[in-house]
Order: C-alpha cells, then structure tokens, then sequence
C-alpha cells in the first residue's frame, strides 16, 4: 500500500532518494535507479513499526522519501536478514510486494552495493553493536546477490 502512495511533483520537506545515496553508487548517475515518485519511510527499523488491531503503523517519518516503490522493500529485507532471515528467505519474503517483484534486478544490484558503502560507513562512525549487525547484513546481502563493491 505504501509503494501505492505518490509524492506530488515539486519541492517538498525531503531529499529524493537518488539525492540521499548518490554518493554510495560509482556515478551519481547511477542513483536514479532508484528514483520515484511514491513515498518511501526507509527506515525500518523495529521500533518504527508497531503493530496493533492486525494492522502495521509505521512512525517516525524523518527519512521520510521520495523514490523508487521498491526501495522500501529492499531497505525492510535488510531489517529481516538482521533478525536472523537468510537473504534468500528475505528477498522471498520483499518479492510478495509488487513493487518489488517488478524492479530492475540491475538496480536492486546497485542498491545493495551502495547499502554496503552506507552502512560501511555508518559502521565506521558509530561503533553500536546495531551498526556493525547492518554494516554485516548489508555485506551479506551483495554477497548473495554477487554485487558486491
């Protein structure tokens, strides 16, 4: 249903995701794979969703983006995978959305390596047990997809 919602064209509160990544891709250029117009939370971590009456709330909007309906789908498979999924077992799982299910596996290529360089970096800055577990799940991602940087 997010991957349905569409920012309108125009200047708004948000940096696009093509903007946000570009400098984790080889060419800046790269990072309009994953440009879009639908309205992308992209920061699925677990506190951020709640669950109640059989319905997910997502909060905490403050990466809140415009991009590609898939992003999302691939940022949550990262979350899964840190809780213990095998990449094979979370793409399945991002594979039901169809968002998803359409994308470029190209671009999902790309996506993955510019998450290693992100989360490298994020990893590199922030010595939290989480960083390290996301900068690993991000590496064994690429690993599995054999796009790694």
């Amino acid at each position: 249903a997010l991957s349905a919602i569409e920012i309108p064209p125009g200047p708004g509160p948000w940096k696009p995701i093509e903007t946000r990544l570009r400098t984790y891709v080889d060419d800046p250029a790269d990072a309009f794979a994953f440009a879009g117009r639908a309205l992308t939370h992209t920061d699925w971590m677990p506190d951020n969703i709640l669950i109640s009456h059989g319905r997910a709330w997502l909060v905490d909007w403050a990466w809140a983006t415009p991009g590609a309906g898939w992003t999302d789908p691939a940022f949550w498979l990262l979350r899964l995978m840190a809780r213990g999924h095998t990449a094979a077992e979370a793409e399945a799982y991002a594979a039901r959305l169809p968002a998803y299910a359409a994308a470029d596996p190209a671009h999902i290529d790309t996506f993955a390596r510019a998450n290693v360089r992100m989360w490298n970096e994020i990893e590199q800055n922030n010595k939290s047990p989480w960083a390290k577990t996301m900068a690993h799940t991000a590496r064994t991602w690429a690993r599995h997809r054999q796009a790694t940087p």
